[in-house]
């Protein structure tokens, strides 16, 4: 047990040390140059130079101790920024099976901080963005003082770079960490192209003419912080317009009909959610999020069992299903071909679960005709999930959706004790969103 927990601490340590422990064994080899003059005659007649450590203009960079440092950072270099980055490629690969099949071991739970922020596909993607910073902030200092502009340009093409394959692949799960990525490179661009235009204004003013900044280096400066200030200004209004116009579209909260109050939730016993997701991933992974999140909005403080965010061991699937208060099934292609949902359905009927029945009938977004769902079915399972359940089509269009999540909501709310005296109405009228029209 102590190993267990020292292994995750240790590489988690690993990490926040990497970049500026490679930053610092980078540096030594980092010398400025100076001219040295010791008021002999010679000097009259030719410059000599001399080069100091940046970090330490006591010790001379052709000294004998200069180059004993320089042997530690060279065996330094194999242990951080090659070492670290290797270590952490070979154990998500060691672990890719146990990650992709949500089948968690002590590697894997080990190395959760390299994988858990991003999707399944891209759980190795860590490395890559370690590499990444690595080449911003330590491999230019290899460049000599005396190509600073050589410096800049590296870090821009690794920057545009990065961002062009993070707009295209998007690895993180969330969206907002993406999109906030995605600023950072912006950003970043803006900034070293910034540099980059000042370096060239000052070793020749005639090109900093060319470009039409005047003959300093201000213009530049100037021209770039307007331009930066209205990139951000408009990008703080898209963004707020973007959660407008979202906030509108979203489903408001809703309430009891009859107190015109919220639903009380509440989770009995070991239960620990409301609702559990059931559904295949090839054909109903989208509509299961969008239920979520809806759902999320329309009864605050609702938990809801989901695979991609709230799964950490498929080998416990049944646990996770007995400690959910009812079990929705989406019926798509494929749903009771899978193993994994068929363990689900077998665990709900064993535990006695109310199970809610969502159906996708649109076949060009993996939907399945409900007779055809139903042959599907195991026999022995197919009088458990179909007899006498009213089954909820699943619409996309939003007047229409709400009335989904409602039925979706009442079957929630009614699979709990505080609500199952409630009588079934097809439509849920006990439920009603505000400004709904009564009917």
């Amino acid at each position: 047990p102590g190993t267990d927990r020292a292994l995750p601490f240790a590489l988690f340590l690993t990490f926040l040390c990497i970049i500026s422990a490679s930053t610092r064994i980078f540096k030594t080899f980092l010398c400025d140059e100076f001219v040295f003059d010791d008021g002999s005659a010679e000097n009259d007649f030719s410059q000599t130079y001399r080069t100091y450590l940046h970090d330490d203009y006591s010790l001379e960079c052709s000294t004998g101790e200069y180059a004993r440092s320089r042997d530690w950072a060279y065996a330094l270099i194999a242990v951080w920024p090659v070492g670290v980055p290797l270590l952490y490629s070979a154990m998500l690969a060691v672990s890719r099976k146990a990650i992709r099949e949500r089948a968690p071991n002590e590697l894997s739970r080990s190395i959760a901080f390299l994988h858990r922020d991003y999707k399944v596909n891209f759980f190795w993607w860590e490395p890559i963005e370690l590499l990444r910073k690595l080449c911003l902030t330590g491999v230019p200092l290899l460049i000599g003082s005396s190509a600073e502009l050589a410096r800049v340009v590296v870090a821009l093409l690794v920057t545009l770079l990065s961002l062009a394959v993070h707009v295209s692949l998007q690895p993180f799960k969330r969206a907002v960490d993406n999109k906030l990525c995605t600023f950072v490179q912006f950003a970043l661009t803006l900034i070293y192209l910034t540099v980059l235009l000042i370096k060239v204004c000052e070793e020749s003013s005639d090109v900093c003419e060319a470009f039409g900044f005047g003959s300093s280096s201000n213009g530049v400066f100037l021209f770039f912080a307007i331009f930066s200030t209205i990139t951000l200004a408009a990008l703080l209004t898209i963004g707020t317009v973007q959660v407008v116009y979202t906030s509108s579209r979203s489903v408001p909260v809703l309430l009891l009909k009859a107190t015109a109050t919220r639903p009380e939730l509440s989770l009995l016993g070991k239960t620990q959610y409301h609702l559990f997701l059931s559904h295949i991933w090839r054909s109903g992974q989208d509509q299961v999020a969008v239920i979520k999140r809806q759902l999320q909005l329309s009864l605050p403080g609702v938990r809801i069992f989901l695979d991609v965010d709230d799964l950490s061991d498929i080998s416990a699937l049944e646990t996770y299903i007995e400690k959910s208060t009812v079990v929705l099934i989406f019926l798509s292609q494929g749903y009771f071909v899978s193993t994994n949902c068929l363990r689900e359905v077998r665990s709900s009927a064993k535990e006695g679960k109310p199970l809610v029945l969502v159906h996708e009938s649109d076949l060009s977004k993996g939907g399945i005709a409900l007779e055809d769902s139903r042959a599907e079915c195991p026999e022995d399972l197919r009088s458990f999930v179909f007899d006498n359940r009213s089954v909820i089509q699943w619409h996309r269009i939003a007047d229409y959706q709400k009335l989904s999540l409602k039925l979706v909501a009442d079957g929630l709310l009614r699979g709990s004790s505080a609500y199952a005296h409630e009588p079934f109405d097809p439509l849920a009228k006990w439920l009603v969103f505000p400004r709904e029209p009564s009917t």
